[in-house]
């Protein structure tokens, strides 16, 4: 749910019938803004409070803070089993964000999750949201305590309009492309 958030702080017309645009709009790409708001980033990096943990990084016995799927992540990655690069939005962030009354996130975690996917990036040898090689996420939502079939998931997220035109039309890659986009609306529509 937190990343989730991070999206809808930045597309703020989240009530369109049209999830392309959502999906197509991409935050950590190099482009001149995001390179301008990543260095404005790292001069206030030392004064925001650490909200997301690498899986490297996090604790994987705190699952108060990761939640347990992301503890279980950060102490499988620390043990050496073959984790993919990733990592998570702790569920203090999510308990602000819950707690604010304009639902906003606490201050500095779009920055940390921002370096974190580059992070990601660099280990994977991928970027999110390019065309010719592109890195594709999956979010999962977790809590300190087990809530069977409460919570999404969103896989394949990084999708965007490039993919979707180019992809649409062939059939092996349809219901590649067309099911992460309707399950991602149909997670924004549920969503407070």
């Amino acid at each position: 749910m937190s990343f989730v958030s991070c999206w809808r702080e930045l597309n703020h017309d989240l009530n369109s019938s049209s999830v392309l645009p959502l999906v197509g709009k991409n935050f950590f790409m190099n482009t001149p803004d995001t390179i301008e708001l990543r260095k404005e980033a790292r001069v206030k990096e030392n004064s925001y409070k650490k909200f997301v943990f690498s899986f490297s990084e996090g604790n994987g016995k705190n699952k108060q803070l990761l939640g347990g799927k992301g503890a279980n992540l950060c102490e499988m990655t620390q043990i050496g089993l073959n984790v993919p690069p990733g990592f998570v939005i702790s569920t203090e962030a999510c308990l602000k964000y819950l707690e604010d009354p304009n639902h906003s996130l606490p201050a500095g975690v779009l920055t940390q999750v921002t370096e974190h996917m580059q992070e990601v990036e660099q280990a994977a040898g991928k970027i999110f949201g390019d065309f010719q090689k592109p890195l594709l996420v999956s979010v999962r939502s977790g809590s300190a305590l087990s809530m069977p079939g409460m919570m999404d998931t969103i896989l394949n997220l990084g999708l965007n309009q490039k993919h979707c035109r180019a992809w649409l039309f062939k059939p092996a890659m349809k219901d590649f492309v067309t099911t992460p986009i309707v399950a991602l609306y149909n997670f924004l529509e549920r969503s407070p």
